[in-house]
Formats: C-alpha cells, structure tokens, sequence
C-alpha cells in the first residue's frame, strides 16, 4: 500500500529525516535515489521489504509519499 502526507517542510528537511532515520534501523538504499528541483524520489530495502520514499514540493512545504509493494 501507499500513504500520502502533507508537511509543513522543505523537501531537503523531509529527506534528510527518511534518510537518517532509515539508515538507523537497518534499511539500505537500493539503487541511486533521483533528485531534480523540488522532488527526491529514493527506494529502500531492509531483507525482503521494500519501499519507496517520494518528496515532492507543495505550496505549503511538501508532500511525502510512501510505497510499500512489500508490506503485508
């Protein structure tokens, strides 16, 4: 599944935060995360769970995308 927020913060404040904070429990980038202005777009792994982190700019900060095709 897939969950969508909106928050009050700069895409590069966002992606730091998923990106220290994933680190610390053990999950590893999988792949080159893609950045271009205004939107990062990063996919993870920890065994054989998978995720996808999507920032993108908003008029109020950002919003935040999380894809888990392996959740369950």
């Amino acid at each position: 599944g897939n969950a969508t927020f909106l928050i009050d913060a700069a895409v590069a404040v966002v992606q730091k935060y998923y990106a220290d904070n994933l680190t610390s429990v053990g999950w590893s980038l999988d792949g080159a995360p893609f950045e271009s202005s205004g939107s990062y777009i990063s996919n993870w792994q920890k065994g054989d769970q998978k995720i996808g982190v999507m920032i993108n700019t908003d008029e109020n900060g950002c919003m935040l995308i999380i894809d888990c095709p392996t959740c369950r």
